[in-house]
């Protein structure tokens, strides 16, 4: 004999008096939440720094070029300063302060230009960055390498005089505090 049995399931009840979430989903969520903000966070900062690295290295850019065509024309650097350099325009009007004789860059340092030398008294010029954040530093100074004839961070010379940038003096000396101030010297080659 055949027999067919049927069985038939029922689904649980519905808890009574049930609303909303349980601790262990709004714990889930809440985790959820936390990791893509953390991860939103860290993306935004590195984006907001290399944007702020960029804007820095197209200062230095700028000014470079502007002293170079402005008073590198007779290859004679001597004299100025940071007021003449300001006065002549050099330095972009949004890093110009209100006075019109001194510079302050994007990370609210001063900006400083003097004479310098290569190999004669006043045949090039040194433009100091001041404030220079740390974590910043390295990837200012190596994008900048290529338009500056000697660089230095505080007190160490990372490029010599139409040498080679040292990577590793260059990592030292942008870690040793959490703000740098940077130099260039500009001239004819």
């Amino acid at each position: 004999m055949n027999r067919i049995s049927v069985i038939t399931v029922k689904a649980p009840a519905p808890r009574k008096n049930q609303q909303g979430f349980s601790i262990t989903e709004l714990s889930f969520y809440a985790a959820v939440v936390a990791v893509v903000t953390v991860g939103v966070i860290a993306g935004y900062n590195s984006i907001a720094r290399k944007n702020e690295v960029a804007s820095a290295v197209q200062s230095v850019q700028t000014i470079a070029a502007n002293l170079k065509s402005g008073f590198g024309a007779s290859n004679n650097y001597a004299g100025i300063n940071t007021a003449i350099v300001v006065a002549s325009r050099a330095i972009p009007d949004n890093l110009a302060d209100a006075g019109g004789t001194t510079a302050t860059n994007i990370y609210s340092g001063a900006i400083t230009v003097a004479p310098a030398t290569l190999v004669a008294a006043g045949d090039a010029t040194e433009m100091k960055w001041a404030n220079v954040p740390s974590n910043q530093c390295i990837d200012f100074m190596l994008l900048t390498e290529g338009i500056s004839r000697r660089m230095t961070v505080g007190t160490t010379t990372v490029k010599p005089t139409d040498g080679v940038l040292n990577i590793a003096q260059l990592t030292t000396a942008c870690n040793q505090s959490a703000r740098a101030s940077v130099s260039w010297v500009f001239g004819k080659t």
